[in-house]
């Protein structure tokens, strides 16, 4: 009877373990309803995200947007378990040209779409994610580029100093689909040399490295960089457009596996040990 107590005892401490364990969502925009204003302008729907442009894009040169699954009887997919993503919407953002590395981004800041500040202090592991899909026209959005990126400030109100950041690494390149997205995540490092500094206005990278440590995230966006030699408008290329579009942006804390893992293996052995004992 003490072997079988033990053993729901055992059971239920590694199912509370595994519970607490879960990721925890800080925050999620899925861009739903979708909106589609065109051109690199103004906000993305009522997300709060906003739209920047490289000036390099030219007058009508660039685009974004947002748009609705439903070409595909699925909707947006997650490419690796066939899983509908949340929101079904996806945000595009790409370029006509001729352009050679201009970029795009789009973005949140602290008090606006339901984005608050966050200290990665105060999570192990802080992870940025997002669902990428390619969806070249003739081959023009396999030279592109998609990167993370986050406004840096302290925890001082009456300062100003916020500023933004782009990951010094792009992300892989993701599928060449209509419907399915490849997940794409980062794992935020404060220190030198995973950032460097980013200008908004207009769009350009600066040089690095930065040290990130001590400060708080107060705004979250995704950078593009796009490239195509075709002229505007190319009649000889039809749809000369070619755009990486994402989904489902989240944050979350994530506990180090290897704390929980370890109880998960060390748990039954020292059962087995017990048992045997008695």
């Amino acid at each position: 009877m003490k072997c079988k107590c033990r053993l729901i005892a055992a059971a239920l401490a590694i199912g509370s373990l595994a519970s607490v364990a879960q990721a925890q969502l800080l925050y999620e925009q899925t861009f739903n309803p979708p909106n589609n204003p065109g051109g690199y302008a103004g906000a993305i729907g009522d997300s709060g995200w906003l739209v920047e442009a490289h000036a390099d894009y030219g007058s009508g040169a660039g685009y974004s947007g947002t748009y609705q699954g439903n070409f595909a009887a699925t909707g947006l997919v997650d490419a690796a378990n066939n899983q509908p993503i949340n929101g079904n919407t996806g945000v595009y953002i790409g370029v006509g040209g001729p352009v050679t590395g201009g970029l795009g981004a789009f973005y949140v800041t602290e008090g606006l779409g339901g984005f608050e500040a966050i200290d990665p202090a105060t999570c192990e592991r802080l992870i940025l994610s997002v669902y990428a899909n390619l969806q070249p026209n003739n081959g023009l959005a396999e030279n592109d580029l998609g990167y993370f990126a986050v406004r840096m400030g302290d925890f001082d109100p009456r300062t100003a100093d916020d500023a933004w950041y782009i990951s010094s690494s792009p992300m892989a390149e993701p599928t060449t689909s209509a419907e399915f997205f490849n997940l794409r995540r980062l794992e935020f490092d404060p220190s030198p040399g995973n950032w460097l500094p980013l200008s908004l206005g207009p769009l350009t990278v600066g040089p690095g490295p930065v040290d990130l440590t001590g400060l708080q995230i107060t705004g979250a966006g995704i950078v593009q960089e796009n490239t195509n030699p075709n002229p505007l408008p190319n009649y000889d290329v039809p749809d000369g457009y070619g755009s990486w579009n994402y989904a489902d942006y989240q944050i979350n804390c994530v506990p180090e596996p290897s704390a929980f893992l370890l109880l998960a293996v060390t748990a039954p052995m020292s059962l087995a040990l017990r048992r045997r004992r008695t």
